[in-house]
């Protein structure tokens, strides 16, 4: 049999990267959400330096996601994804023999390295093989695949973490191994340029288009907010309830509550999608910060598992409303030639991963944990009027170039 045969066809693409996605995830789920508290435990570092580790993830995808997604959209989708899940590999193989701060941060460069290379390639051939119309439904699959790893994966990663932390770690590693052979054997080139289409806009022209796009710049900015926010649920929350709990039973704690939330995505999220497509993405995304704000100044308030719990529901409910819907609208902004560029500039917003968790843990020492999510949630109140806005901006050129469309036919 020849590799050509064992190609898949482009329906069979978009469901196999579905169905990975959730395995990947799983793994993927199993090890990071506890790197704070195993950093912590491994090198007693203060808390400011464990979030500018857990922060790094986000920096180095932040910078270089551009790069990705301009190098998908110049030599295709296929083969950035196999390098990513090989640096995803090399990833874990590291952090299985991490054991001081600088060697977490090599993980975090790593990983974050990873992010940059996969997220906007597998975006942007989500996107090539997938018309508009079906877009919203198989994003929305596509999240919900992932919040099935962070349901599973935390329970599995807490309950062989505990025992046998290093073969968490070993199995991560194995299943991205997997993933990148799979993707270069079977995965066809969803966008294959000619020679003319790699010149056809350079990267500094890309850099160009971008920059004059403003639609995209205050989505940005909004999503740099919405970022720092929702940076507290991963670094921020375990430590505020270890200095309540302790080590053992904020980890326990901890745990359930990052599995309770994925499994509400895996349950609600069909039902609120086909909700929320009666709504614009603007007046979507404006709700969805104001479930953010008070879900923030919620927990902020909180002290026991109970009320942790409930608000961190409440919080991921927003979450289910807006995801989808965010990739959504960064396919409707892309130019067809750009779509790796504008997935990776979009990538931007995950800036505020690496300004939260380090702003989180100065606050956190400092003034306490109220003063973390009270920030936050203001820092919400901002967003959702940004995020409507940059729709309405959209909604406007479009108009425009719909005008210019039928003038210039008309000229013809």
């Amino acid at each position: 049999m020849n590799r050509l045969s064992l190609q898949l066809n482009r329906n069979a693409v978009v469901w196999w990267m579905q169905s990975a996605t959730g395995v990947t995830q799983t793994t993927q789920f199993m090890v990071m959400p506890f790197m704070a508290l195993y950093m912590s435990s491994h090198t007693h570092a203060a808390p400011s330096v464990v979030g500018l580790a857990v922060g790094t993830i986000s920096l180095t995808s932040t910078v270089l996601s551009f790069l990705g997604g301009s190098l998908a959209d110049r030599f295709g989708r296929k083969w950035v994804m196999a390098l990513a899940m090989l640096v995803s590999t090399l990833a874990m193989l590291q952090f299985a023999a991490a054991s001081s701060v600088w060697s977490f941060f090599v993980v975090s460069v790593l990983t974050g390295l990873s992010r940059a290379l996969f997220g906007p390639a597998s975006q942007a051939m989500l996107t090539d093989l997938t018309p508009p119309e079906g877009r919203s439904r198989v994003f929305g699959m596509n999240y919900w695949m992932n919040n099935i790893g962070a349901a599973v994966g935390p329970i599995i990663g807490g309950m062989i973490g505990s025992e046998a932390p290093k073969l968490t770690f070993y199995l991560a590693a194995g299943i991205s191994a997997v993933y990148m052979a799979v993707i270069a054997i079977c995965f066809p080139e969803s966008r294959r340029p000619s020679r003319e289409a790699r010149d056809e806009v350079s990267l500094r022209d890309a850099i160009q288009i971008l920059r004059t796009d403003y639609a995209l710049i205050v989505f940005i900015v909004a999503g740099i907010l919405t970022s720092i926010g929702y940076s507290q649920f991963d670094t921020t929350l375990p430590q505020f309830m270890q200095t309540l709990f302790g080590t053992h039973t904020a980890s326990h704690d901890y745990s359930y509550i990052f599995a309770a939330t994925g499994f509400e995505v895996v349950v609600l999220q069909f039902l609120v999608n086909r909700f929320s497509q009666r709504l614009e993405i603007g007046s979507v995304l404006l709700v969805s910060q104001a479930i953010y704000a008070m879900s923030f100044f919620g927990i902020g308030l909180s002290h026991t598992f109970i009320a942790f719990l409930a608000w961190s529901v409440i919080l991921t409910l927003g979450e289910v409303m807006a995801a989808p819907r965010l990739a959504q609208y960064i396919s409707m902004l892309a130019d067809e030639r750009m779509r790796g560029a504008y997935f990776g500039a979009n990538s931007l917003s995950n800036l505020g991963f690496f300004v939260g968790p380090f702003m989180g843990g100065v606050l956190l020492h400092q003034l306490g944990a109220f003063s973390v999510f009270g920030v936050v949630a203001l820092f919400a109140l901002c967003a959702g009027p940004m995020y409507r806005l940059s729709h309405r901006m959209y909604v406007h050129r479009a108009k425009a170039d719909a005008r210019d469309g039928e003038k210039t036919a008309l000229r013809i």
